[in-house]
């Protein structure tokens, strides 16, 4: 069999007719990537982290699960002096954690929350998790058996129980 190239209209790539002879190279193949083509993730402020491998760390599986939102948020702030993110009137009423997900939703009269859906990790430093503007906020979390607290830059102190 022959293989006769011939060149595309726009010149960039080459179309092929079988035959007896091979004319020419094969074309690469070329393989749908995959996790390990990809070992790290950026965030939205161009900070990169490894995702974690292996296991879930003991504070990422303590959460799985839905929680809710202990008490009444407070009063909004002034949102000219706090980041995206670090108001505590802005976190939700309800939060559902999965292995590497989440997905949350707002109090009754609520009008916006930071956490909407995406991923999260708990590690060293906190509760790493993204924000409704694609960036990520870390924030100090405290993990019991049925209830989570997490500080933001304000020193408020959030806290989740866990839903039954």
């Amino acid at each position: 069999m022959r293989e006769r190239m011939h060149p595309s209209r726009d010149g960039d790539s080459a179309t092929r007719e079988r035959g007896d002879e091979i004319a020419g190279p094969p074309a690469p193949c070329r393989r749908q990537p995959t996790a390990r083509d990809f070992p790290s993730t950026s965030r939205a402020d161009g900070v990169w982290f490894r995702p974690m491998s292996g296991g879930l760390e003991g504070g990422q599986q303590a959460l799985i699960g839905r929680w809710i939102r202990a008490g009444e948020p407070p009063p909004l702030s002034d949102l000219e002096a706090v980041p995206f993110g670090q108001d505590p009137a802005m976190l939700p009423g309800e939060i559902e954690f999965t292995a590497t997900r989440f997905r949350a939703s707002k109090a009754p009269g609520q009008g916006f929350t930071v956490w909407d859906v995406g991923s999260y990790r708990v590690g060293d430093d906190g509760l790493a998790i993204g924000l409704a503007n694609d960036d990520t906020a870390t924030y100090p979390i405290e993990i019991g058996d049925d209830e989570f607290t997490v500080t933001d830059q304000t020193g408020t102190r959030t806290t989740y129980r866990r839903r039954r």
